[in-house]
């Protein structure tokens, strides 16, 4: 039997945590919590055929594109004052 390989430095084991499973692809979930997109909370009663579905889909699509704006403009404001204070981007 071969020795055990000496450790990493700055590697530590994380804790056990029982509530997290291992999924079959590698990726860790949480046990008892189903995943639920965004848009399935909205439109959890209401027939997705619906022109009231449609309307609650255009609306959450809307509410997106605009927190991205507001995403993308805060970030290149950000890059901007960056630039004016004329320091380096490294």
């Amino acid at each position: 039997s071969s020795p055990a390989a000496p450790p990493r430095e700055g590697a530590r084991r994380t804790r056990y945590d029982p509530g997290k499973v291992l999924g079959s692809d590698g990726k860790v979930r949480l046990r008892g919590v189903q995943s639920m997109s965004d848009i399935s909370r909205y439109t959890k009663d209401v027939d997705p055929y619906s022109r009231k579905a449609w309307e609650i889909r255009e609306a959450f699509k809307q509410s997106r594109r605009e927190q991205h704006a507001a995403l993308a403009t805060s970030t290149w404001g950000a890059l901007q004052q960056w630039i004016a204070k004329g320091e380096p981007l490294d």
